[in-house]
């Protein structure tokens, strides 16, 4: 290596290296407005979701209240349909019947050997702090 190459060397490296974080600033600046963007929108989809929720609930009130099964207007037409559907048993109910089955003793044991046995994973994410 001649000495004008031991020369270069360290400045062509504080170049890189300047260019690299002129990069990542970029590339960060990018994301944080990609953030603010996608939150904007978030923003704008709930209040849409909202009014959306409140119009649905005044159309289905007057459908109910009319018995009307099918409304029309525009080309567009909303069925109305009422349905029976049973909840889910909670989490909690279902851990009392076990828990009363079992016993206290065997309920523990089960559930220390459950958390035991639960897999761990590792979730990576950004997170934007202000």
């Amino acid at each position: 290596m001649s000495h004008q190459e031991e020369e270069d060397s360290p400045i062509q490296a504080f170049e890189e290296q300047t260019e690299i974080r002129e990069r990542i600033k970029d590339i960060l600046g990018k994301f944080v407005a990609c953030n603010n963007e996608m939150n904007e929108i978030k923003s704008q989809l709930k209040t849409l979701k909202e009014t959306k929720d409140t119009l649905a609930l005044t159309i289905q009130d007057f459908m109910k209240q009319n018995s009307i099964d099918i409304l029309s207007s525009g080309g567009v037409k909303i069925k109305y349909v009422s349905k029976e559907t049973k909840k889910q048993t909670s989490k909690d109910k279902i851990l009392e019947s076990v828990k009363e089955r079992l016993g206290p003793d065997a309920f523990v044991a089960l559930l220390e050997e459950l958390e035991a046995e639960k897999e761990v994973s590792i979730q990576e994410t950004l997170k934007i702090v202000k």
